[in-house]
């Protein structure tokens, strides 16, 4: 039995029509991988450096639990991978990194690091934004 050529190119047509995007708002983060599972003790985040110009440029890092509660919060950061200092309970966590950056004397924060994503179909798209997920064990 042959398949008719317009099916065949449906099928073909909407193969190529769904994909899925992704992409990062802010710093771009190296380490936990999106939804990863790790372990609670001596969790590492790592992010690539910011590529601003300032007088001086220092990160905060923010992790929330499911509910949106901050968990864990460091302000001053001066390197770009961090060592987790507070073992965090079983569960699912987000977590965004910015610079704060000194221009003329004065500090400004940089943007919240997000992930960025879409979904594409034939006649429906999906996107969203948000931060950074890992799971911990």
């Amino acid at each position: 039995m042959r398949s008719s050529p317009v099916v065949a190119a449906l099928i073909v047509g909407t193969s190529v029509l769904a994909a899925c995007t992704s992409s990062t708002i802010g710093l771009v983060p190296i380490s936990p991988d999106q939804g990863q599972t790790v372990s609670p003790g001596g969790i590492v985040v790592e992010w690539e450096p910011t590529t601003e110009t300032a007088d001086d440029v220092y990160y905060q890092l923010l992790i929330q639990d499911e509910s949106g509660a901050s968990v864990y919060e460091q302000a001053e950061l001066r390197e770009t991978r961090h060592v987790v200092t507070t073992s965090l309970a079983p569960g699912h966590y987000e977590w965004s990194v910015r610079p704060m950056y000194l221009r003329n004397g004065t500090w400004r924060p940089g943007t919240w690091s997000q992930r960025k994503w879409g979904k594409f179909f034939l006649v429906f798209a999906e996107a969203g934004k948000g931060p950074h997920e890992f799971n911990v064990k």
